[in-house]
C-alpha cells in the first residue's frame, strides 16, 4: 500500500470507523476551489466583511451564504423552532433552524448541515434601557462637543427612552445565523470565513465611549458646514483611512460617505431658516436704534401717503360710486 492509497480501516459487523475518503490532492482542490470561488462571485461588501479590528477575518453574510449554495447545487430549508417571552409576555427571543441538503435522484434528501440560529433581547444591539441610553447619548455628544469646541447640548440625551429594536429586526438576525452556519459547515468554509459576526467584534473605544462609526454618522447628520475642506469632506476621506485603519467595515465606510453626501445635498438645497420670531426682534431692534439716532416727527393720519394698489389687483366699488376707473 502506497501513501497515495485510500485507506480502508477493517470494521466488524454493524461497527463504524473513521476512513479517509479523499486523497490530500483531492481535498487540497477542493479547498482551492471553495477559495477560488469566494474570490471570484463573492463581492466584499455586499456577500461578506471583514471583520475591523482583526488582521483581515471574514465574516459570510445571507447573500454570500446563498451563492455558495447554488455554486454547491444544494438547498435549504429555515424553520422557526421557538419564540421566547418575557415575565410579562412580550416577545423576548426567537431561534431558527437551517437545514442544507441535496435531493437525490430518487427523490430522497441528503442532508449535509443544520445549525440553529437564536436572537434575543438580551443583547445590546436589540434592547439597551433607557438610562443606558442616554448614557451613550451623553458621552457621544461631550466627545463631540470637546472635539468642535463648543457646549455640549443636554438636549442631545435627557429624556430619551429606551431603545428595543423592531421583532422583525430578531427574526432576520436569528434566520441569518442559522443560514450562515449551515451553509458554512455543509460547503467546508470555516476555513476561509470566521465562526462570527462582524458587529459583534468592533474594538472598543479605549475611553469605552462611541465607535469612529458612531462619531462618524452623529457629526454628518449635525453638520452644518459646505465649504472645501470643512467637516464634512474631512468626515468623508476619514471614512476611508478608518477602514483601513480596522476600525470600521466597508459597509460602514459606505454608510458614512452616502450619509455625508445625503447631508451636502440638503444644506445646499436648503436655505438656512431663520425664526419669524428672531425676524421680529431684529426688525425691532433696529427700528429702536434708528429711531433714537434720527428722531422724526410721527406724521398726522390724513397726511399717510397712500399707495395705489397693484395695477392686476379687481378694483373696488363703493356705494353709490358707479363703474370703477380702469379697464
Amino acid at each position: 500500500m502506497t501513501d497515495l492509497d485510500v485507506y480502508q480501516p477493517a470494521a466488524g459487523l454493524g461497527q463504524y470507523q473513521a476512513g479517509i475518503v479523499m486523497t490530500p490532492e483531492s481535498a487540497k482542490a477542493m479547498d482551492d476551489q471553495v477559495r477560488r470561488c469566494t474570490e471570484a462571485v463573492l463581492r466584499e461588501g455586499t456577500d461578506y466583511g471583514v471583520i475591523p479590528g482583526t488582521n483581515g477575518e471574514k465574516s459570510l453574510w445571507r447573500p454570500g451564504a446563498q451563492k455558495l449554495l447554488q455554486w454547491f447545487g444544494l438547498g435549504y430549508t429555515c424553520d422557526r423552532v421557538e419564540v421566547e417571552r418575557d415575565d410579562d409576555g412580550r416577545k423576548h427571543g426567537i431561534t431558527y433552524k437551517c437545514t442544507v441538503a441535496r435531493r437525490l435522484p430518487d427523490g430522497t434528501l441528503d442532508i449535509k448541515a443544520t445549525c440553529e440560529g437564536t436572537a434575543d433581547y438580551d443583547e445590546k444591539k436589540f434592547y439597551k434601557t433607557a438610562e443606558q441610553v442616554q448614557r451613550d447619548a451623553e458621552d457621544r455628544e461631550r466627545i463631540n462637543a470637546d472635539k468642535y469646541r463648543r457646549v455640549a447640548r443636554p438636549t442631545k440625551w435627557q429624556g430619551l427612552p429606551e431603545y428595543r429594536a423592531d421583532w422583525n429586526a430578531l427574526m432576520k438576525r436569528a434566520q441569518k445565523r442559522a443560514i450562515v452556519g449551515a451553509v458554512v459547515d455543509a460547503t467546508a468554509a470555516g476555513g476561509i470565513f470566521a465562526d462570527r459576526e462582524e458587529d459583534d467584534h468592533a474594538p472598543a473605544p479605549e475611553n469605552d465611549g462611541p465607535s469612529w462609526y458612531e462619531q462618524a454618522i452623529e457629526t454628518a447628520l449635525a453638520s452644518t458646514e459646505t465649504e472645501p475642506g470643512g467637516e464634512l469632506q474631512a468626515l468623508f476621506t476619514g471614512a476611508q483611512e478608518a477602514r483601513l485603519k480596522g476600525l470600521i467595515s466597508r459597509r460602514q465606510q459606505d454608510h458614512v460617505q452616502n450619509t455625508v453626501r445625503q447631508r451636502l445635498a440638503l444644506l445646499k438645497k436648503v436655505a438656512v431658516v431663520v425664526e419669524a420670531e428672531d425676524l421680529a426682534d431684529k426688525a425691532a431692534a433696529d427700528h429702536a436704534q434708528a429711531a433714537a439716532e434720527d428722531p422724526q416727527p410721527e406724521p398726522a393720519d390724513d397726511t399717510l401717503p397712500v399707495e395705489d394698489p397693484p395695477e392686476d389687483w379687481p378694483q373696488v366699488v363703493k356705494p353709490g360710486a358707479g363703474q370703477p376707473k380702469g379697464k
